[in-house]
């Protein structure tokens, strides 16, 4: 079941980080060509640029916690007998997953403030809109943490599974 569930969301997570992804593309080789080959300059094609980055930073992260592919030197950690190293891996998770739901409930709190402000080029786009993949991703980090501190726990006879 986690495994669906998990599978689920870093589908969804690659669709939303390829569509952000191809949207900023387009939208950056656009104001290329609109102020260089055209002599136009579009405002709002960098302001929203900039929008589909912070999405891509914070659902990104998800898709990093997923794969457990944060850079990191592990040498002295991979040397600790396995029932310390499930300890002090547990900790650290615990504590990503402690920061990610501070992370999460500060956004939304902050949700209330920035309404009031909007982007300088769309007026009818406030800055709710760079919170909002905080508001997407913080649930999907803290799934995917717990499943890998679980599964230290499931699979304790390999520490690379756990991984």
């Amino acid at each position: 079941m986690n495994k669906k569930i998990s599978g689920l969301i870093t589908k969804l997570i690659n669709i939303l980080l390829f569509s952000c992804m191809l949207s900023m593309i387009l939208l950056v080789a656009s104001q290329v060509l609109f102020r260089y080959v055209l002599k136009w300059s579009v405002p709002w094609t960098e302001e929203i640029a900039r929008v589909f980055f912070v999405w891509i930073i914070f659902i990104g992260v998800a898709l990093v916690e997923e794969e457990d592919g944060q850079i990191a030197v592990d040498m002295f950690i991979q040397k600790l007998p396995p029932k310390v190293y499930r300890i002090w891996k547990s900790f650290v998770l615990l504590l990503e997953s402690v920061f990610v739901a501070v992370l999460f409930v500060g956004s939304i709190k902050s949700l209330k403030t920035v309404s009031l402000i909007n982007l300088g080029t769309i007026p009818n786009l406030d800055y709710r809109i760079l919170y909002a993949p905080v508001l997407i991703a913080a649930p999907c980090i803290i799934w995917f943490l717990l499943n890998r501190m679980l599964a230290l726990y499931y699979f304790q006879h390999n520490k690379e599974v756990a991984k």
